[in-house]
Formats: structure tokens, sequence, C-alpha cells
């Protein structure tokens, strides 16, 4: 918890925070305000009537969200997040500057075309502020962050999956699937030498996993977990499972900085769920599908 709470003092989330705390602060000053003035104003001045003006304002609000989240959220991943967020921050503060307008010349119709514009920003501001988050957290932050601002997620880092179904993901596909690409096209198969070691999970306990956290979703949620075998293999026992011969590649094509060893932690597995397959298991299953 004091781990988290750290969090709040860093640059790398507390502008964060306190931008999406007082966006959603400003968001409610202005719509109460907005009905006090309508509840107190005469009838002359509305340029409706207030039951209407009332519902009308509830509506023109959350439109936005029905017209603008799609092609927010394509916005949100085309340009980068924070200087998108700067954008629609400022086009917030010129709508309050109007707002603040309309209000001490009590014009109720410029008041709610800037309701309108409010819903839009934040529409616009939705999607970006969720997306912003894996660039400024670790993995096991997420979950505990996302809770923070009304969004209850189960975080799930998966291993090395390899299984059926992967065969259009091009260079990102398992190794079993690449190798035995390789094997069958009579081409040349080559290893990094040192024992590099992996936590291969087999795609069926993915989808297991999967369906644990959402049957569990209310005691899992707000947390990050770990899904895979809980053993590191060698890319050696891969091959030798699926009878493909190789050699090794010399010692000095190594990447820099190459990733050696990686294995799930028993411990961050969801409570009640575990692996069923094992490496040897797994590619017999996986194989005997293709």
């Amino acid at each position: 918890m004091a781990k988290q709470a750290k969090l709040l003092t860093q640059r790398r989330f507390l502008p964060y925070f306190l931008t999406q705390s007082l966006g959603a602060f400003n968001d409610n000053i202005y719509k109460n305000t907005l009905l006090l003035f309508v509840a107190f104003a005469s009838v002359d001045s509305l340029p409706i009537s207030s039951n209407l003006f009332i519902n009308l304002a509830a509506g023109l609000f959350i439109l936005p969200f029905f017209l603008f989240s799609a092609p927010a959220g394509v916005l949100a991943d085309k340009y980068e997040k924070s200087a998108f967020i700067r954008k629609v921050k400022l086009a917030e503060i010129v709508i309050m500057l109007f707002g603040a307008m309309a209000f001490i010349l009590k014009d109720y119709t410029l008041l709610l075309i800037l309701l309108f514009l409010m819903g839009t920003q934040s529409a616009f501001f939705g999607p970006v502020k969720y997306a912003l988050l894996p660039q400024q957290l670790k993995k096991e932050e997420l979950a505990t962050k996302y809770a923070e601002i009304g969004v209850k997620v189960i975080g799930l880092r998966y291993f090395n999956v390899y299984g059926p179904g992967e065969q259009n993901k091009g260079k990102m596909a398992s190794v079993a699937f690449q190798m035995n690409e390789k094997h069958n096209n009579h081409e040349e198969i080559k290893l990094f030498p040192k024992k590099p070691k992996r936590d291969f999970v087999y795609v069926k306990d993915v989808i297991s996993a999967n369906i644990h956290a959402f049957e569990n979703y209310k005691t899992l949620s707000g947390k990050y977990y770990e899904v895979g075998s809980g053993t590191a293999r060698m890319f050696e026992d891969v091959m030798k499972t699926m009878n493909i011969p190789f050699e090794y590649h010399e010692e000095t094509l190594i990447p820099k900085g190459y990733q050696f060893y990686t294995c799930s932690n028993t411990k961050k597995w969801m409570k009640g769920w575990e692996s069923k397959w094992t490496l040897e298991n797994g590619l017999k299953d996986y194989f005997n599908l293709m």
C-alpha cells in the first residue's frame, strides 16, 4: 500500500492523477451550477421550460460520448498521448472561460452549447487517459492505479505463449511455431548458445486463466497476476520435444541486453488457478491440432 501511495508523489503519475481528478471535479461543478441557476431562474429568462431544460442538459452532456468516443480512441492511438492531453485540456480552459462569461450574462442558450462542448472534451479525454497509463506505470502497478481512477481491472502478464491460432502473428509467433515452419521449409535452424531459458505457457492455460479471472472478478480485480507454467525451459527442450535438429549461432551474435531467463512466479498466480500443461504435453497437443 505504501509503495502504491508513493506514486502520488512522483512526477510520472501525480500530474496525471491531478488532471483526471480536477477534470472530473470541473465537469460536476459546471453541471451542478448550471442546474442551480436554472432552478432559481425566472420563467421569462429561460428559453424553454425548466423541466425540459434540465432533461436537455443531461442529454447534451452525454451525447458527445456516443458521437465521439470511437474517433477519440483512434486519435489517442495515433498521436503522442501527453501532447494530445494538453490540447484537450487547453480546449477545456477555453470552454470554461466562455462558461464563466455565460454565467455572468445568464445566457442559458450559450450555457447549453458549452455543456455540449464540455461533454465533447470529456469524450476525447476518456480514451487517452486510459491509454497513457501503460506508458507511465510498471506492469505490476497498472491494475491498482486503474482501480484508483474508477476502472477495476485484472492485470494478467503472459509469459511465452504458444499454441493454435498463431499462424498470422509473423515474427511474434512462438519459437515452436517458427522453428516448425523453418523445419518444414528445410531451412537451417540455429539457437543462441549459453542455454537461455523461457517460461513456455500453452495457450489453453492462458484461456483457463482468463476464464478464472472472469469468474472471480470481484475477488481478484485491482491486482496484477502472472500466467505461466512456473518452470523455465531451454529452447533446446522445445527442439528436442519436436524432434527438430538444430545448431548454434556464434556467441558474438547474441544481441546486447539479450534476456537469458524468464519464469513466472507461482506466488503471483491467481488464487485458485494453476498451470495444467507441461511443455511436452502442450507441444504434443499443439501439433496434433495442426
